[in-house]
């Protein structure tokens, strides 16, 4: 028993020895050197186009970019431009000023990395790349490979500090085609009573010449309720929908479209005409008496009357409920 354990604890002591460690010590994993960082866009929802503010594009470069790679997370993206004159990034300021055709915009994609699984790292390649003016460029880190929408990209530009990496990615040419970039109903959602109307206006923005819009209406379930091309609402007197949906489509472009709900209310009882007879001036005498009859037309059912005096100057002049007018004095 002795000599096994002997035997045992020799090659025990051989293999540390071996792997460089003694007993006590612990092995560390292997650094991984990150060479190939996958990245994605949405050129669709980007929409570079000039007829958007910078600051419009720099959102949506915002919400449609991500990054798949392991051992890295993307803490920041932004929208900037090339300075030729620099030959680095500048930023948009305010971003007020609409996309430029002349600009080459580019996509900065800033990569931390994230040793939650791992032990990762940058090359000493990339670590060198720390010039922003001018800035390095793919041919400057030839062991390092950048995917953007699963395409190999050789254009793109590179930046290290000790806080991360900054890879910045071109974007294609800003379009100048006039395009819509919203349509707006004015005012909130409404009320229209049945039989009733209600005259709504739209707004289109955007580059295009054509800044009409279609009107209709969804949701109704009666045939006479419809809208103008002035975009009067009319609802049916039928109509029993308790919401109808009123839409304006642009012209220009029929995926740009805008939308106000309204509410159907109950067609509200009328009063269209009241007579009082007689109908001309009357002379009523010292403690004489006159009788007024009055006729309500309209859907009301409660066609009662308050009867009241005007310009009375004795207090001993009245006249009654039943309309009739007594002068005692």
């Amino acid at each position: 028993m002795k000599i096994k354990r002997i035997l045992f604890l020799s090659f025990f002591l051989a293999v540390m020895t071996v792997a460089g460690l003694l007993p006590g010590q612990v092995a560390h994993a292997a650094e991984s050197i990150i060479t190939r960082v996958d990245l994605t866009y949405d050129e669709k929802k980007i929409e570079l186009n000039t007829a958007w503010t910078e600051m419009d594009v720099n959102y949506r470069v915002h919400d449609y970019t991500d990054e798949t790679t392991q051992g890295c997370n993307l803490w920041s993206v932004l929208l900037l431009y090339y300075n030729e004159t620099a030959k680095g990034p500048y930023g948009i300021g305010d971003g007020t000023d609409n996309i430029n055709d002349e600009r080459k915009y580019l996509i900065d994609y800033y990569l931390k990395l994230d040793n939650k699984e791992g032990n990762y790292d940058w090359s000493d390649e990339i670590k060198s790349l720390t010039s922003l003016y001018p800035m390095a460029t793919a041919e400057s880190c030839p062991g390092f490979q950048v995917y953007v929408n699963g395409v190999k990209r050789t254009d793109f530009y590179i930046h290290y500090s000790d806080s991360g990496v900054d890879i910045y990615v071109p974007l294609e040419p800003a379009s100048t085609t006039p395009i819509v970039t919203g349509i707006d109903i004015a005012g909130n959602d409404v009320s229209v009573e049945v039989g009733g109307t209600h005259t709504f206006s739209a707004s289109v923005t955007g580059s295009v010449t054509d800044k009409s819009v279609n009107w209709s209406v969804e949701g109704a379930n009666s045939t006479a309720t419809s809208i103008t091309s002035a975009g009067i609402l009319i609802v049916g007197n039928d109509e029993t929908a308790e919401t109808i949906t009123v839409k304006a489509t642009s012209a220009a472009d029929s995926t740009k479209t805008a939308t106000k709900n309204v509410t159907i209310l109950e067609q509200l009882p009328t009063i269209d005409k009241v007579t009082v007879t007689p109908n001309e001036d009357v002379k009523v005498d010292q403690k004489g008496k006159q009788q007024f009859k009055v006729s309500v037309e309209g859907t009301q059912v409660d066609k009662s009357v308050t009867w009241s005096i005007n310009y009375q100057h004795s207090a001993d002049t009245n006249i009654s409920q039943e309309g009739l007018l007594t002068r005692r004095s």
